[in-house]
């Protein structure tokens, strides 16, 4: 017997993005690979959270904000205006990353990758903002650049080599922390802007 099913019925269509790669490269060619775009946030955009985004070598004229869950891999020397990284995993060069303005880093994970991160400028402040823990591999402070650690804590270290041809200034007055420096060669001047009172800790004439 038939018997007919009397009410309404509902379609559902569920469209589902899964996560996807994209590309950059100044140049616009992307070794062959698609979506190839030529402007880093562009791709960061275009990339839903647990994609990832590949930098190929080169220059980007723009201050670059990691702003979402993505992994984000500089293959080789690159040239930024500025770098924010809030969430996701960046992985920078075996070469150099230079940053021509300021970088922070507030969120996620930073890959040094043994390479270098480079601040350039001339007569110029560089601000470094480091609220979660970011350890650089190489690091370079060029010949005219300050660079000031913007934030009260010691979250950032150099693992490699430290060169510093310009300056290196700590913003905040603090009490009860120990400043260590550490350089690779010959130490020309440590310069201490104010002093408290000398660590308890602190050996005479050689610390403070």
């Amino acid at each position: 017997s038939y018997s007919p099913v009397i009410g309404s019925i509902s379609a559902y269509v569920f469209l589902v993005r899964a996560p996807w790669s994209a590309y950059v490269d100044a140049s616009g060619m992307c070794a062959g690979n698609s979506p190839c775009f030529t402007g880093i946030q562009a791709a960061i955009s275009s990339t839903i959270d647990g994609g990832s985004v590949t930098v190929y070598p080169g220059t980007y004229a723009e201050s670059v904000n990691v702003n979402q869950n993505v992994a984000i891999t500089f293959t080789g020397n690159t040239t930024l205006t500025a770098l924010s990284q809030l969430s996701g995993t960046l992985t920078a060069p075996i070469g150099t990353l230079t940053l021509n303005g300021d970088f922070a880093h507030t969120g996620g994970t930073f890959n040094a990758n043994n390479g270098t991160v480079a601040f350039i400028g001339s007569n110029v402040t560089r601000t470094l903002t480091a609220t979660v823990p970011t350890q650089f591999y190489n690091l370079t402070i060029g010949t005219g650049v300050t660079l000031t650690h913007s934030t009260n804590n010691d979250n950032t270290g150099v693992n490699g080599t430290l060169t510093n041809s310009g300056a290196i200034y700590k913003a905040f007055e603090f009490s009860g922390v120990s400043v260590i420096a550490k350089v690779l060669g010959g130490l020309k001047a440590l310069a201490m802007l104010r002093v408290d009172q000398n660590h308890p800790q602190a050996t005479t004439g050689i610390q403070t």
